[in-house]
C-alpha cells in the first residue's frame, strides 16, 4: 500500500470514530420529520449533485384540502394590508424519509402513504378516520402521524401496518368540519419522536382547549397529558428540556418536556413557520410577512425580520421574503439586538415611570423635577440606541432578487427555494441562482436526503430530483 493511500485510510478511520462518538450513523442521511430535525433546522445531512434531473412525479387523485381559508384581505383594526397567509401548514403534501422510502399524509383522502423513493409507486397506504396534514415522523422503523379524528397512529415502516394507536382528547367526539365528519380535538401537531419518546397535541378550538402529550414511542402509553386553555396547530419544536408548541394564528407556548408543566409564552403574531437555533426562537410569518426572534428561554422579543422562511447555517442565516433572498451574520446581529433590547428594556421602565408622576393630579416641585430628569434619561437612551440601526444594517452580507419566496433549505454548499411552478438551486455566496426546474404549482416545502430533492406543491404533486452525473471509476492503482 502506498503511503497516499494509507494516510487517506487514516483519516478515514479517524472520521469514522469521530463520527461513532458524536453519536451520528454513517450508514444513512435521512429527512426524518418536517424540516429535517427537531430544531426544525431545514438543513439536510449530506449535499446533493450538481447535475439534477427530474427522477419522477408522483401525483396524487386528490390535491390538499387545507383546513382553513386564506386570510381576509386586510386587517382595518390594526390597519394591516394586505394580510400574509399564516395557516399554511397543510397547503401541501409534506414529506419525509429514510434511505429507501419516502412518506406522507393526505388531507384530501386520509391515507398515510409510503412511496418507493427509487421509483415512486407506492408500495403501501393506511386509512385514519380524518384529514392527515402534518408529515409524519419516521423512527425506530415506525411511522407517526396525527389524524383530523383526534388519534394518533404509529404503523410499522415497511408495511404500513398499524402498531398503535392513541386518543389524544379523552372527551373526544366528532362533528362536521371541512366537509367531513372530524373530532373536535383533531391532532394537528404533528408528533415529534427523540429519545424513545412521543410528542403531539390536540385541539384546534379556543372553547374547547387543547390537549398536549408526551408518550413511548414503543407502545403509545402516555407518561404525561395536559390541557391548556388555548389551541395547538402546527409543528411542535423541541430543545433539550423543553417543547416549542405552534398555535396558529397565537404565540408561541413554551413546556418543559419532563412533565409538559407551561413555562410561558412568547410575544408575536404566530404563524406555519418556526426554527429554534442555539438560545433562539424563530417564528412567522406574521400578519405582514414578518419573522419574530425571541430568546428561546425567556418570552422577551429582541427583533423582527421582513420574511416568510430563513435558514441557519452557524452564525449565518438566510432569509427569504416575498422579493429577495439576504444573507445576515446572525451572531453579530443578534448580539447586537441584545445590547440594544437592554437599553430599551431600561427606557421602557423610565417611561412608566414617567406615566405614573404625570398621571398625579397635583404635582410637586420635586414631582416635577423628577419628571424633566426623566424625559432627559429617556432622551439618553435613545440617543444610545441610534447607532444600532447602522452598526445591525451593515451584518447583512449581501441580498439578491429572489422570485422564490415559498420554501428554503441548504444541502451541502447549496441552497434550494420554492417558487411558482419552479425550483432553484442558489449560490449561498452571492445569492446566483445555479440551476433551476419546472413543478406543478407553489412550491411549498422541500426536502433532501439520500442524493434526492423532494419538491412537494399546492397541486398535490410530490417531484423527485436526483443526481444524473455520469459516474467517473476511481483509479485502483
Amino acid at each position: 500500500m502506498s503511503f497516499r493511500h494509507s494516510c487517506m485510510l487514516f483519516r478515514t478511520c479517524c472520521l469514522l470514530i469521530l463520527a461513532l462518538s458524536l453519536g451520528f450513523s454513517t450508514a444513512h442521511a435521512d429527512w426524518p420529520t418536517y424540516r429535517h430535525d427537531m430544531a426544525r433546522s431545514g438543513i439536510a445531512s449530506d449535499a446533493l449533485g450538481t447535475h439534477l434531473e427530474e427522477a419522477w412525479v408522483h401525483k396524487p387523485t386528490h390535491p390538499p384540502k387545507p383546513a382553513w381559508p386564506g386570510p381576509a384581505r386586510r386587517d382595518g383594526w390594526h390597519k394591516s394590508d394586505p394580510l400574509k397567509a399564516r395557516m399554511i401548514f397543510d397547503w401541501a403534501f409534506h414529506v419525509v424519509m429514510d434511505d429507501d422510502t419516502l412518506y406522507f399524509g393526505s388531507s384530501s383522502d386520509d391515507k398515510i402513504y409510503g412511496i418507493d423513493l427509487a421509483t415512486g409507486e407506492e408500495t403501501w397506504s393506511f386509512f385514519t378516520g380524518g384529514p392527515v396534514r402534518l408529515a409524519p415522523t419516521v423512527a425506530n422503523g415506525k411511522v407517526y402521524a396525527g389524524s383530523d379524528d383526534g388519534y394518533v397512529y404509529c404503523l410499522d415502516s415497511a408495511k404500513g401496518e398499524q402498531v398503535w394507536r392513541h386518543q389524544v382528547a379523552p372527551d373526544s367526539y366528532l362533528l362536521p368540519g371541512n366537509s367531513r365528519v372530524i373530532s373536535i380535538s383533531p391532532v394537528r401537531t404533528g408528533v415529534l419522536v427523540d429519545n424513545s419518546m412521543a410528542y403531539f397535541g390536540s385541539g384546534v378550538f379556543t372553547f374547547e382547549g387543547a390537549y398536549l402529550c408526551a408518550a413511548d414511542a414503543e407502545t403509545g402509553k402516555p407518561i404525561w397529558k395536559k390541557k391548556i386553555n388555548n389551541t395547538a396547530q402546527g409543528y411542535m419544536l423541541a430543545s433539550a428540556d423543553s417543547l416549542y408548541v405552534a398555535r396558529a394564528r397565537v404565540n408561541p407556548l413554551v413546556l418543559s418536556r419532563d412533565e409538559g408543566k407551561v413555562k410561558y409564552s412568547h410575544s408575536g403574531g404566530g404563524g406555519s413557520f418556526s426554527v429554534l437555533v442555539d438560545d433562539y426562537l424563530f417564528y412567522g410569518p406574521g400578519k405582514t410577512g414578518q419573522i419574530e426572534v425571541s430568546r428561546s428561554d425567556k418570552s422577551r422579543h429582541l427583533v423582527t425580520f421582513q420574511g416568510n422562511v430563513l435558514v441557519v447555517d452557524g452564525s449565518i442565516a438566510y432569509m427569504q421574503s416575498d422579493t429577495e433572498l439576504q444573507s445576515l451574520d446572525r451572531g453579530r446581529y443578534l448580539a447586537l439586538a441584545e445590547e440594544r433590547k437592554k437599553i430599551e428594556v431600561k427606557k421602557d421602565l423610565t417611561k412608566n415611570k414617567l406615566k405614573g408622576l404625570q398621571k398625579k393630579a397635583d404635582k410637586t416641585d420635586d414631582d416635577k423635577a423628577k419628571m424633566d430628569e426623566l424625559v432627559a434619561k429617556i432622551e439618553g437612551f435613545d440617543k444610545a440606541m441610534a447607532p444600532y440601526a447602522g452598526k445591525m444594517e451593515a451584518c447583512m452580507r449581501w441580498k439578491a432578487p429572489s422570485a422564490y419566496p415559498y420554501s428554503l433549505i441548504l444541502a451541502g454548499e447549496r441552497l434550494y427555494a420554492g417558487g411558482l411552478n419552479e425550483v432553484a438551486a442558489i449560490n449561498p455566496k452571492d445569492g446566483s441562482v445555479t440551476w433551476t426546474a419546472p413543478v406543478q404549482g407553489r412550491a411549498l416545502e422541500l426536502a433532501s436526503a439520500n442524493g434526492y430533492l423532494l419538491v412537494s406543491t399546492d397541486e398535490g404533486a410530490i417531484h423527485c430530483f436526483k443526481d444524473a452525473a455520469p459516474k467517473i471509476a476511481l483509479r485502483t492503482k
